[in-house]
């Protein structure tokens, strides 16, 4: 896998060129299986260097990552280790722009991703859809939290303390649950000016973000939705219809915003429109 996209070369870029460079990145890390994939990843960015406080994690990330590489069941069409290498190498994108957003350590902001939280987030990333069948939500949160209860289930085969399993898990559990599409519109008021986010908030926008960010570009985004029409075919056909048509991907797309600094940086929120753009047209 080719070094991540450099950032301050990024923004010389025009927004198509942006959208191109990001679809090349995601179309290379298709070469490694999942568990290689983790361990390329983990050399770089806020990863490189796991301390006392995150060793655990980058354990846990490691065998999680084996974990699912060496899955020999079915997979859905979607949501399987591709959309999870996806969803990982977007995180790593997003959380890379830091160096020129925040180019100074001593600079604060809430959206300022310490190193610590970058392990939360990657372990996020992984599992997020953790045991997804290529069902939709009967009620709020199903999936996900099917998802929290996996990965609760795999800690117990790790050799942690029990403080250490309670901790990740309460660490990543409000994360993952911000993922059910429904909860797009409540995570969004949470950042109107009237409101007061908190920490978790934050760190569920960027997961959320980093969920979204393959769906919205122009090549990659329309193969992504005919993925996902072809999983909803016997569980919700009439979704599966909608979703790979142009008007469907129109709402999808006219629907979600990004609205972190980190995806600012990236130009996502400017190749969402340049997608919106090439579905009218």
């Amino acid at each position: 896998m080719n070094d991540f996209l450099e950032i301050h070369e990024l923004a010389k870029l025009s927004d198509d060129e942006k959208a191109h460079r990001i679809e090349m990145h995601l179309e290379q890390a298709k070469n490694l299986k999942f568990d290689q994939f983790i361990i390329e990843l983990l050399t770089r960015g806020l990863w490189a260097s796991a301390d006392k406080s995150t060793r655990k994690y980058q354990e846990v990330a490691v065998a999680l990552s084996n974990h699912l590489a060496n899955f020999k069941g079915m997979e859905p069409s979607y949501h399987n280790q591709s959309h999870f290498r996806e969803v990982c190498l977007s995180m790593a994108l997003l959380l890379g722009t830091q160096s020129v957003i925040f180019p100074s350590s001593t600079e604060e902001s809430p959206w300022k991703v310490s190193n610590h939280e970058s392990w939360i987030l990657l372990l996020s990333a992984i599992c997020h859809d953790l045991g997804h069948d290529g069902s939709t939500n009967k009620y709020p949160f199903e999936l996900e939290k099917r998802s929290v209860g996996l990965f609760q289930e795999f800690l117990e085969e790790i050799p942690l303390t029990l403080f250490e399993r309670k901790e990740m898990v309460n660490s990543i559990e409000p994360i993952i649950l911000a993922t059910d599409p429904k909860y797009f519109p409540t995570l969004i008021d949470k950042f109107n000016p009237e409101s007061r986010p908190n920490r978790s908030d934050y760190l569920s926008m960027l997961m959320v973000e980093a969920d979204l960010l393959a769906s919205v570009l122009p090549n990659k985004g329309k193969i992504l939705g005919e993925r996902l029409a072809d999983e909803w075919r016997l569980s919700n056909p009439e979704a599966a219809t909608s979703v790979k048509t142009n008007k469907g991907r129109l709402y999808f797309l006219q629907h979600i915003h990004f609205i972190s600094p980190q995806s600012k940086a990236l130009g996502v929120e400017e190749i969402r429109k340049i997608s919106i753009e090439q579905v009218s047209e």
